[in-house]
């Protein structure tokens, strides 16, 4: 692998020693490695399926007089429109170019405007031949790749890309015999390398392939969803897969050291903003001459890591941990740029948001209210705060009870493996290369395997709180008890789990679907408690919600809200603190903190549940007083 010599000085070196080379050598050597670029292909325009924008040269930005040429002051002023490359020569940061279109909520301006500029022309890149001035036996070939604008988490104008190889050879001309020894491709702050030979670098003939990042433009060696967790790396989800476009760009000769003010590429000493001002990432970039690579390649080189995180395919928990780090660092990047165009806005709608919440909270009671015996009336508040109570009281009795989900956890996989490869039915549940499940049938199988596990751990907590007095019971008794009805209990719940998630795929069903699944919530206490198995457990679980439907809503909602995003929150804190941790473990530690969750809200559940039964008595109490008073009441007096 190419690596610093030993003992090399980092001190930064002084300028790049000037290439005693033919400009028809540098033009050949530049020309036969030539990248091509496959960026993400767009199936109609001003859509996010694809990549909207080619590259181009910064030379045709230039030419366009809708763009401007401010400087930094009051109200930042125009000090040229259109500006050719001589005009911007020898400017320093107190200038920027602005183009047509608000960064912050492009909507199809900058892809439309970039449109216009490729029109007739091919994708280019610039090139260029360099070495380092304390790397006299390494040589440098470097592709610059300029986009119209970023699209991704962050929004700028202008973009500044691009890969490089690195030769073991003292010019160009050795250069031209012998193949490179590494390359460089970078990634947003920072990038990442391979050896020439290494087979992730692919080649048509002698030409790497880039992949572009649908967006961000970060060059990547392959075709896949990638990970960044840091600047680095980037903060959010870079999408090179497939479909894809090939472009073959042409080359653009950049010099190697001095630069003609008057020429066509008098803009490499402008040291400005390529793009409107804007805060953090979503300011516009500098060009070329301000990165490390420009002058110091191969100390650049050094700084790139081996490999980039690549999201596996046919692990389904990973995905979907991933997918749901991508759409959260997208939302929480789209929330940041509406509060910079419009913080009244956001601080409006977090206002209401939080006035919300508080009505919410105040709707109900808070008060103490002792969680044994469960078999009487509380409130909803009392009920949330009762039964985080209870588990700090007996952590190691309901923890017990959690072990249940494992077994479940198993079953569960084996059956969407066998079902995978069942013939026919194995291809209605994999994806189109055949290599994993769907990720609906995936996301079934886990609801499933979740809504088992809380009916069992449910029926464990209920039996384990069932004494009259308050006294807890051995929790392997319970346990013992919830396999004994294991058989009622499966008979029960999975056909109405089962049809639960069958009516949530249609828009018609799906109301009914989150109407049975409040009216059902005490299947595993009619079963374990009652002894009722099939329609008759699903009855009685509906006479005790009965005219109680929104109340039971609020507090299932809840504890299944909880559960959930406790989970994912883990599981997302130790995506971004432990980047060096397995996806398969991260998704892991997820399901393992919803599976020590899942007593505490079967704990809420059974509160729930003698709340209801305390009701349903009142209401028989008070049914048959008024009976017994009808059947006692002496006769009316005939009518006169």
């Amino acid at each position: 692998m190419f690596a610093r010599p030993a003992g090399a000085d980092d001190s930064t070196p002084g300028p790049a020693p000037a290439l005693e080379a033919r400009s028809e050598d540098v033009r050949t050597l530049l020309e036969r490695y030539r990248p091509v670029i496959m960026i993400k292909t767009q199936e109609k325009p001003c859509s996010n399926d694809g990549e909207a924008f080619r590259p181009i040269s910064p030379n045709d930005v230039l030419d366009d007089r809708q763009i401007a040429l401010r400087q930094v002051g009051a109200s930042d002023p125009v000090a040229q429109w259109g500006p050719d490359p001589a005009a911007l020569a020898g400017l320093n940061g107190g200038f920027y170019l602005d183009f047509p279109g608000n960064a912050l909520q492009p909507g199809c301006i900058y892809e439309s405007d970039s449109e216009q500029l490729e029109a007739g022309k091919d994708p280019v890149v610039l090139g260029r031949v360099v070495k380092q001035a304390d790397e006299p036996d390494h040589l440098v070939v470097q592709y610059w790749i300029y986009w119209y604008y970023n699209d991704w988490n962050n929004k700028h104008e202008s973009d500044w890309e691009g890969i490089q190889l690195v030769f073991d050879a003292a010019s160009v001309a050795e250069a031209l015999t012998r193949a490179p020894v590494a390359t460089g491709y970078a990634q947003h702050d920072g990038g990442e390398s391979a050896e020439w030979t290494d087979d992730k670098v692919g080649k048509v003939g002698d030409r790497p392939v880039v992949y572009s990042s649908r967006g961000s433009h970060a060059s990547y060696y392959g075709s896949s969803l990638f990970l960044g967790r840091g600047a680095a790396e980037g903060f959010g989800c870079d999408n090179t897969d497939g479909p894809s476009t090939r472009l073959d760009p042409v080359v653009e000769v950049l010099p190697t050291r001095a630069v003609d003010a008057e020429g066509s590429t008098a803009w490499l000493t402008f040291r400005g903003q390529w793009g409107e001002l804007g805060e953090g990432p979503n300011n516009g970039p500098t060009g070329p001459t301000t990165k490390m690579r420009w002058d110091r390649p191969i100390d650049w080189q050094h700084t790139l890591r081996a490999n980039a995180f690549i999201v596996p395919a046919g692990d389904t928990s990973s995905e979907q941990l991933v997918a749901t780090f991508c759409r959260i660092s997208a939302w929480g990047s789209n929330q940041l740029i509406s509060f910079q165009y419009s913080p009244a806005k956001l601080l409006v709608v977090l206002g209401l948001l939080g006035v919300s919440i508080r009505l919410l909270v105040g709707a109900t009671g808070w008060s103490a209210c002792p969680p044994l015996p469960v078999l009487r009336r509380r409130r909803i508040g009392q009920m949330l705060r009762g039964g985080p109570a209870l588990f700090r009281r007996h952590p190691l009795e309901f923890g017990l009870l959690a072990l249940v989900a494992l077994p479940v956890g198993l079953l569960t996989a084996l059956a969407g493996t066998v079902v995978a490869h069942l013939p026919f039915v194995g291809a209605l549940v994999l994806t189109d290369n055949g290599s994993s499940p769907d990720l609906a049938t995936a996301t079934i199988l886990s609801a499933l395997a979740t809504l088992v596990s809380v009916s069992l751990i449910s029926g464990a907590v209920a039996h384990l709180l069932r004494d009259p007095t308050g006294r807890i019971g051995p929790p392997s008794e319970s346990l013992r008890t919830v396999l004994r009805r294991l058989p009622e209990l499966l008979m029960t719940a999975v056909p109405a789990i089962v049809l639960v998630i069958a009516l949530s795929f249609s828009v018609i069903g799906l109301p009914l679907a989150l109407w049975l699944t409040v009216r059902w919530s005490f299947l595993s206490q009619t079963v374990v408690l009652d002894g009722l198995r099939g329609i008759p457990a699903l009855r009685g679980s509906s006479k005790l919600v009965r005219g109680r439907w929104f109340q039971t809503a609020a507090v299932v909602g809840t504890v299944t809200l909880v559960m959930q995003t406790v989970g994912v929150v883990v599981s997302l804190l130790a995506l971004v603190a432990f980047t060096g941790m397995p996806l398969w473990l991260l998704a892991g530690l997820g399901t393992f903190v919803q599976l020590l969750l899942v007593p505490l809200c079967s704990i809420v559940l059974c509160l729930l549940h003698g709340d209801a039964v305390a009701n349903e008595r009142e209401h028989r109490t008070a049914d048959d007083a008024d009976g017994a008073g009808t059947a006692t009441a002496p006769p009316a007096a005939p009518v006169a």
